[in-house]
Order: structure tokens, then C-alpha cells, then sequence
């Protein structure tokens, strides 16, 4: 994926969404590549459990122009054992459509990421964390 592309869309959909007004902050800057995904976190760190609302796109390399692109929006949280991670949206469109779905769309559903991270409920962790064992020859 394009560098300028990307961060272009991860500064307009901070700009439009604005999570540090729901304490929320970028985790990793502009995001991070995850097996060919672009990966925008921002997160809210709180004593019981850690709240994230995540943007991902992911092109659909084809032969043909515009590129496919797949974006999806997630809600979760976690604490040291267990965690939940809930998708909201997911959008099929071209490359082309990408920026233009920002306002109307991406931040919107964004804003409502974050808001359901934050009503996240302890008992609301649903699936648990592997419990691995460290021995002298690796983990098991």
C-alpha cells in the first residue's frame, strides 16, 4: 500500500473523528502493517482493562484498476487474562472511494468504535488469553 496514501487517510480520519475527546490516543503513530493489513489503533488505558477502537484496510490486489480495498472497523478490550473484540463495519470498495467515505462514514463509525469500547464491561471479556508455559526447551 502506498505510505502517502495511508497516512493521508489515518490524518483526515483522526482530524474528523477526534478520539483524544473521548480519551482515546493513536497507538502506534500513523498505524502499523499486520500480514498486509494497515492497522490504525487508538487506545484508552484505564486500571481494570485497556479499550480500543481499530481501523483496518486491507487492498485486494487484482488485475484491474481501481484496486479492491476491504475496510473494517472494530471495539475491544482486554485485561491481563481475557479480552473481546468486536467488528462493527465492514466496507467493500474501490481505492478510489477510500477518502471520499471518511466523513460520512469511517469517522462516524469510528466514533461509535470508541464509544462501545468504553461500555465494555469486565464481564463483557469473553475469550481468554492462552495460558503458555515456559520450559527449558520453549513454550508449550
Amino acid at each position: 500500500m502506498n505510505p502517502e496514501f495511508w497516512a493521508e487517510i489515518i490524518d483526515k480520519l483522526q482530524k474528523v473523528s477526534g478520539p483524544e475527546k473521548l480519551g482515546f490516543e493513536p497507538q502506534d503513530g500513523v498505524g502499523v502493517d499486520n500480514h498486509g493489513s494497515m492497522i490504525w489503533t487508538c487506545i484508552r488505558r484505564e486500571e481494570v482493562m485497556n479499550r480500543w477502537a481499530r481501523f483496518a484496510l486491507t487492498e485486494k490486489p487484482m488485475f484491474q484498476f481501481p484496486t479492491l480495498c476491504e475496510v473494517e472497523i472494530y471495539a475491544g478490550a482486554d485485561n491481563s487474562d481475557r479480552y473481546t473484540n468486536l467488528r462493527l463495519r465492514s466496507y467493500g470498495l474501490s481505492s478510489r472511494m477510500v477518502k471520499e467515505k471518511i466523513d460520512d462514514d469511517f469517522a462516524p463509525a469510528f466514533v461509535e468504535a470508541m464509544e462501545r469500547a468504553k461500555a465494555i464491561q469486565p464481564e463483557d471479556l469473553e475469550q481468554r488469553y492462552p495460558n503458555y508455559r515456559v520450559l527449558p526447551h520453549g513454550l508449550i
